[in-house]
This record gives C-alpha cells, structure tokens and sequence, in this order.
C-alpha cells in the first residue's frame, strides 16, 4: 500500500497534480473502458433510450454542455471566492479550447479536420445538393448526410470530459468533505420543503456535485452507444489537455 502511495506520488510529482487531481483524471479513462466492456459483454442493451441523440438529457444538457459548465463553475467560483480573476482567466482559455476543438478553427473546427486529415468525407445526396466543398460535420447532418471513412474524435466525449476537469480542479482547491458535512447538517435543521430548497440553491457544491455525476453518467452512456474505442480515446485525450492550463503555471513558477 505504502509502495502504491508512494508511486502515485512521484507521478502526480512528475505531472505538476496532486494525487487528487491524478484520480480525478483517471475516473475517465476508466469510465471509457468499462462503457467498452459493457458494450462487448451485454449487446442486449446497446439499443436503449441514450441511444436516441434526442434523449432529453442530451438535448438539455450535453449539446449545451459547455454553457452548464461554465455556469456552473462560475457560481461555484464565485460563492468561494479565491483567486476568483485567476480562476476566470482559466475559464476563458478552455473556452478558446474548447471552441477551437468542438466550434470553429479558422473555419472548421479541430475534430472536422482531423476527420477529413485521415481521409473522412460525408456522404449525401451529391444529386438534391450539389458539390459541397470542405464540408463540416453541421453542414453534413443539414444536408442529411453522414460521416463516412475516417477518424472521428469524439466530440461528446471532449466536452464531458474537459468540463468535468475544470470543475474537478475548482473544486478540489476546497475541503469537499467538509463543506458536504456542513451542507448536510444545514439541510437538516430546515424545517420545510421551501427553506430546503433555497439552502440548496444557496449552495453551489450541490450543482458541482450533481453536473459532475451527470456528465460522468452521459460519459459512460456515450463510451457505450457512440464512436469507436480510439475515437472515444482521441476526444479524452483532448479533453485531458485541457489541465494544461492548470499544470504549466505550476511548472514555471
């Protein structure tokens, strides 16, 4: 045990984490690898109601995924308030991230082009649309169309995982357990159902704590119903970089 603790130590050394926050990452890659052994042991369920991208937690929340994160990361950072221009400065660079990966990079967006770097093409009605030069994945799901050849980095995939990391980081700068113990024993002493509903809204460790378990669950959901193994892994890996924006102030100061 004490060899196993000392291991993860000098590699969360050699990484610029903690050991909190190298767990925290490694809750993804694992999620990744149960959802594939979910999918090759159980084919039975395979079509269910996440299998539908117009399932309403979808709808609701992953495909506006980045707003939730950034609203909720922002409340959170501010009911703490520490380092809170440091912490919005971070924000904003993900964001540049996330939108150059997921949105638009001088055109098409990073995992478009990769798509289309290793030979992907969307295939549609050549016919009802004419010649389409370097379509993207929006304007191939306008036209009907679908991705066909190629590598696709799975874009849900980067978003639940980069912004399940930004609140991971916030939140791991505060005594989780703690502040838990606390809301807890708050929630208790009151006495009805409206003062328990704004000490909760009052309280921004519950919606952290509850986007973190959905997007862990829609992660899981995704690793079983969408994209290859090495897609799903391209679009964590691309995630992961996102705590780069953490880690490099680390590593020159």
């Amino acid at each position: 045990m004490a060899i196993q603790s000392n291991a993860l130590s000098r590699l969360s050394h050699s990484l610029r984490l903690s050991n909190q926050e190298l767990i925290a990452i490694s809750i993804y890659p694992i999620t990744i690898l149960l959802g594939q052994i979910i999918y090759h042991s159980s084919p039975e369920i395979v079509n269910n109601y996440y299998t539908n991208k117009h399932n309403l937690l979808n709808v609701l929340f992953v495909k506006k995924g980045w707003f939730w994160t950034c609203l909720v990361d922002v409340y959170f950072v501010l009911q703490h308030g520490k380092s809170i221009q440091r912490a919005f400065i971070r924000l904003s660079i993900i964001t540049v991230w996330w939108w150059c990966f997921t949105q638009s990079f001088f055109g098409l967006p990073l995992m478009d082009r990769v798509f289309i770097w290793t030979g992907g093409v969307c295939d549609y009605d050549i016919g009802l649309h004419g010649a389409l030069d370097g379509i993207g994945s929006v304007v191939c799901r306008k036209v009907k169309g679908h991705w066909k050849g190629g590598h696709d980095p799975s874009g849900h995939v980067f978003l639940l995982v980069v912004g399940s990391l930004v609140l991971w980081f916030e939140i791991l700068n505060t005594n989780i357990l703690q502040e838990l113990q606390s809301f807890i024993t708050g929630f208790r002493n009151q006495l009805t159902i409206q003062n328990r509903l704004k000490y909760v809204l009052n309280h921004s460790i519950v919606f952290t704590l509850a986007l973190l378990w959905l997007w862990w669950w829609m992660l899981l959901t995704t690793s079983i119903h969408f994209h290859s193994f090495i897609e799903q892994m391209s679009g964590l890996i691309a995630g992961c970089l996102g705590v780069l924006v953490y880690t490099i102030p680390r590593m020159v100061s």
